[in-house]
């Protein structure tokens, strides 16, 4: 990733938007955690099975024959079967008459045999098979714990590398949400820690330019237990070792609504990045906001005087999270889309959506704020700076055009007092 590139014009990101119409919407946690793929394939030719292979091979396998859910058709049953046994002659050619191993031995070892040169040609389409099948599910869920994926957790790396446990036992689990595979695990609970410890969820992008490994866009949510859903998205670029990833970049999000649901929209060769992020009401009318309104109303809530609440920074209109504009962590009504320049971490705003069955009494709490805003809502979904066609799921606005329908609220609304309590 070129640090020289220069920054790509605002239309350029906008033809991403196109792609958007599918991608509204957010990683369900909880439809991926109580699916069980049945795993006992019966093979008369091979030493290999779903159940000794270990879990992460295993999901790639289930992945490379298109299994994402309970049950496992008869065409799928035979992938399954071809898929061990091509496994097997694949490893095959790392095995010598003079330290023989099992197939089982010699997977456990890939991570290092794939360091050498190939010997053969048959050598060199077995290595590009494995490669491409560890492509299918690149790291195990779990082993993503020691990025640190939320601000309350430290990550575990090693001189900087993430080294992932390729033989973790946890099962994997498959889905497909959007069009696009999503990939799942639940932490472990020990005996002596009662309660849940959530799960992990994630899907990928592959930069496809990298000429020295593989580069990984992750999307990444998890839960430790509570309501809270927590999304980042991380960069990781994995070189020769299947096992160990080295993280370039990571932006941290928040949690559901509140900015979760960080997704890479679109990835530019020269380093630059799109992506998504979930917005409340608050969010849209406060698009630059940096403080955590969230915190600080539960904060201010419970101080016991003045001189212990947080001072936050002036919002739109001064009209107040919660009291006045919606900013629950269930209230999504819309997404944030920006740029990113991740050899520099610069980024920009470049517009916002709304969904279209959002009504004005999901925007505002303050019931003189739904009366007053009512004739300019329902004129957004036909306004000329609406980008997408009035009969679409959303709307979507560029940002500067986004401003100017906030100005034409505040002309509508001006003269309505904050509901904040005193």
């Amino acid at each position: 990733m070129s640090k020289s590139a220069p920054i790509k014009p605002i239309t350029s990101y906008l033809l991403t938007i196109a792609t958007l119409c599918t991608a509204l919407g957010t990683i369900p946690t909880e439809a991926f955690a109580s699916q069980e793929t049945k795993s006992s394939i019966a093979t008369e030719h091979t030493d290999l099975t779903l159940e000794n292979i270990g879990a992460l091979w295993n999901a790639r396998l289930r992945a490379a024959c298109e299994i994402m859910g309970e049950d496992i058709t008869e065409p799928q049953q035979r992938c399954l079967a071809m898929a061990l046994q091509t496994l097997e002659l694949s490893l095959s050619h790392f095995q010598t008459q003079e330290s023989p191993t099992s197939p089982l031995q010699t997977l456990e070892q890939l991570d290092a045999l794939l360091q050498a040169e190939p010997n053969s040609l048959g050598q060199q389409q077995a290595i590009d098979h494995l490669r491409s099948l560890a492509k299918r599910v690149p790291i195990h869920p779990l082993c993503l714990d020691g990025l640190g994926l939320t601000w309350f957790d430290g990550g575990d790396l090693k001189d900087g590398f993430l080294v992932c446990d390729s033989t973790d036992p946890t099962r994997i689990g498959l889905g497909e949400l959007e069009g696009k595979l999503t990939v799942w695990a639940t932490r472990p609970t020990p005996p002596e820690m009662p309660g849940a410890l959530g799960n992990i969820v994630y899907q990928f992008q592959t930069d496809q330019n990298s000429d020295d490994g593989d580069t990984y866009y992750f999307d990444i949510q998890t839960n430790t237990g509570g309501t809270g859903i927590f999304a980042s998205i991380w960069v990781l670029h994995q070189a020769n070792f299947l096992n160990v990833f080295e993280p370039l970049f990571h932006k941290s999000g928040g949690d559901r609504c509140n900015d979760g649901n960080l997704r890479v929209v679109s990835i530019f060769d020269d380093g630059h990045i799109s992506y998504s992020q979930n917005a409340t009401p608050f969010r849209l009318f406060n698009p630059y906001d940096d403080g955590d309104q969230r915190m600080a109303f539960i904060l201010n809530k419970y101080a016991e005087d003045d001189d212990d609440k947080l001072e936050m920074s002036a919002t739109f209109m001064d009209w107040a999270a919660y009291s006045d504009v919606n900013n629950c962590a269930i209230c999504c009504v819309g997404e944030l889309y920006t740029r990113l320049d991740s050899t520099t971490s610069e980024e920009e705003l470049f517009a916002i959506s709304i969904d279209n069955e959002t009504t004005v009494e999901d925007l505002f709490n303050n019931p003189a704020l739904v009366e007053c805003a009512q004739e300019w809502f329902s004129g957004l979904v036909n306004h000329e700076t609406n980008l997408i066609p009035p009969e679409a799921k959303f709307m979507i606005f560029k940002i500067e055009d986004w401003l100017g329908r906030m100005e034409d609220l505040k002309q509508a609304c001006g003269a309505v007092s904050s509901n904040q309590e005193p």
